[in-house]
Formats: C-alpha cells, sequence, structure tokens
C-alpha cells in the first residue's frame, strides 16, 4: 500500500467518524463531553468535523428544497434505527457498525461533490403560456406576478434571495428581509431590493424597471464595480445594450396595468406594441414595410382584443392589415394611389 493511499484510508476513517458524530448529535444521542474528547484527540479529527459539519450545514440552509428534505430524513431515520438496534444488543458494536456504514455513505455523498453542487445550484423555475399570468408566493412570503409568455428561476440561499427573469414580465414585491437582498438578473441587468415593489419587462434587447414603492439599485450584472443606479418610487428605468439608461417619471398604473388585462400606450412605437401583443396571442402580428414599426401610437386597449387594436391602427394610421396564411396579422403601410 502507497503513502497516498494510507493517507486516503485514514481521511476517509476520520470522515466517517465524523459524519457519525454528527448524526449522534443531531439524534441527541451523544455527550457534549464525549465527542469535545473525540475531537480533541488528534488534529484530523477537527478538520473532518468542519468538513462534514459544514455540509450539514449547507443542509440545512437548503432545507426547503425536497430533495434535501429527502435525504437529511433518510439520514436521521437510519441513525434512529442504529440507535434502536443498539437499545437491543447486548455489545455496542453491531449498532456503531450499523451507524459508521450509514455515515460512510454520507461521506461518499460529501465527497461527489457534483451531487450536492446539483441539488444545492437547484433553483424553481416558473414559466407562464401565451394569455396566462400567474402568482407565485415564495418561501419567504415574497409574490411574483407573472404575465404571459414569462421565465422566471428561483434560488434562495442562507445569504441571498436570487431570481433572474429570463423573458418576459413580472411585478415583484418583495418581503423584507435586510440579512438576505432580493437579487433579480435580466437583460445583462442587476436589480437588488430588500423590502420593495418593482415591475421588470424584458422586451428584445430592453429592459424596463418601474419602481412602485421602496427602494432598489440597478447595475450591470457582471461588473460589480460599476456605476449603479438608485431608483424612487415612481420612476422608471429603460436600459438597453446600445443605448444610455433612461431614467424618467412614469404612471405606475400604467407600467402594471397588464395585471388587469390592458395595456397603456403613450407615444409608443407600433414596434414595441406589436411586441407587447404578441405576448398574449398565438395570432402574431407582423409589421411589413420600410417605417412601420417606427410609427407611434396611444391608447388604452384591452390585452385579449387585438382586432380591435388592428381596427385601430388602420383607422388612424396609413396603414392596411391582411390575414396570413398561417392565421397571422399582417400590417403594411396603405397602397399609393
Amino acid at each position: 500500500m502507497t503513502k497516498s493511499s494510507i493517507n486516503a484510508t485514514v481521511i476517509d476513517t476520520r470522515l466517517v467518524e465524523a459524519a457519525t458524530w454528527q448524526m449522534r448529535l443531531a439524534q441527541g444521542d451523544a455527550s457534549g463531553a464525549d465527542f469535545e474528547a473525540w475531537l480533541a484527540a488528534h488534529p484530523a479529527n477537527k478538520h473532518a468535523w468542519q468538513q462534514v459539519h459544514a455540509s450539514w450545514q449547507l443542509l440545512g440552509e437548503h432545507a426547503a428544497q425536497p430533495e434535501v428534505l429527502a435525504l437529511r430524513e433518510e439520514a436521521l431515520g437510519h441513525a434512529r434505527e442504529a440507535r434502536q438496534t443498539r437499545a437491543k444488543a447486548h455489545s455496542a458494536r453491531p449498532w456503531y457498525r450499523s451507524l459508521q456504514a450509514l455515515a460512510a455513505t454520507v461521506v461518499l455523498v460529501i465527497a461527489g461533490g457534483s451531487s450536492y453542487y446539483a441539488i444545492f445550484k437547484h433553483s424553481d423555475t416558473y414559466t407562464t403560456q401565451a394569455g396566462e399570468r400567474r402568482t407565485v408566493t415564495l418561501s419567504d412570503g415574497s409574490q411574483l406576478v407573472l404575465d404571459s409568455r414569462t421565465k422566471v428561476r428561483v434560488r434562495y440561499s442562507r445569504s441571498e434571495r436570487d431570481v433572474q427573469l429570463v423573458d418576459g414580465q413580472a411585478r415583484f414585491n418583495v418581503s423584507k428581509d435586510p440579512s438576505r437582498p432580493f437579487v433579480v438578473h435580466a437583460g445583462g441587468q442587476l436589480v437588488r431590493a430588500v423590502g420593495t415593489a418593482f415591475n421588470m419587462d424584458l422586451l428584445g434587447n430592453t429592459l424596463a424597471v418601474t419602481l412602485i414603492e421602496g427602494r432598489v439599485r440597478v447595475r450591470r450584472d457582471e461588473v460589480k464595480s460599476a456605476q449603479s443606479i438608485d431608483m424612487e418610487p415612481g420612476q422608471q428605468l429603460l436600459l438597453s445594450e446600445d443605448a444610455q439608461p433612461v431614467l424618467r417619471v412614469t404612471d405606475v398604473s400604467h407600467a402594471t396595468a397588464w395585471e388587469n388585462g390592458r395595456l397603456v400606450f403613450e407615444g409608443e412605437t407600433l414596434g414595441v406594441v406589436a411586441a407587447r401583443f404578441n405576448r398574449y396571442s398565438s395570432r402574431q402580428l407582423q409589421l411589413v414595410g420600410e417605417g412601420v414599426a417606427e410609427q407611434r401610437i396611444s391608447g388604452v386597449f384591452l390585452i385579449q382584443d387585438l382586432d380591435g387594436f388592428v381596427a385601430t391602427v388602420t383607422a388612424y394610421l396609413p396603414l392596411a392589415a391582411t390575414i396570413t396564411s398561417r392565421g397571422g396579422i399582417e400590417i403594411r403601410p396603405l397602397p399609393a394611389n
């Protein structure tokens, strides 16, 4: 046997012993004095304990995850069985071997690393289909209101509440927890909050952040030292990769009108308006022809009334609409007389 293999065996033994102590302590089946004596018996014991205890704490940090609950309950269940076996046996050796076998399994999981990484990096994904809205209440009481065709990933840890707006639009009603900032990533931007309410709309390469109440800080996602923008209620921040940030006062009720089934536009380009309507229907609007997407329109429209919107556009702008073979709607300039 080589020196390295001997060392590996010793290290594995220490880890098994540490895992055994962790489960015994978790079950209240060991005295503090005995544990302290084991800990002081050899420097390697303390190192092994730190490894095992850190992993056990990590289980607690992610205790809300179903996979983690199952793993921990299984481990503790086996520990209880081992204790019962010990009580019935004349010798402590059988139950100790049983518990050591279980501890060895725990060590293998810890050593596997990638299995733990998959569990602890687990994220919950919430999506909506065309025409669907959904409200999600998270474990801390925060609420996400998802607009149509929206995708959000949520990953909570002990130190941070991490959310990613992948597509679409959502309103975030954040529960106060100063020790765990609520961070939303979207379109290369990072929005940081503690307890507040705000709306985020990711449309193409443009992100619109509307602050409803409280305060948020926005900065580029990938650069921690980048300049940040603090927002106040009633402000909207427009961000895109190819333009400077625009911070403006806005009517919050307009930005959140989608929650009540309406869209409100004030001098928006037809390109933006069409993109918003396309979130809500399988019948997609297509703008064809030079300058069509740049024409502007104002008004209040029902999300589900696509035909009414098209009728309004063609009545007030020099445009015509035709139905495509696939059921979509093309909007083009009126033919020259």
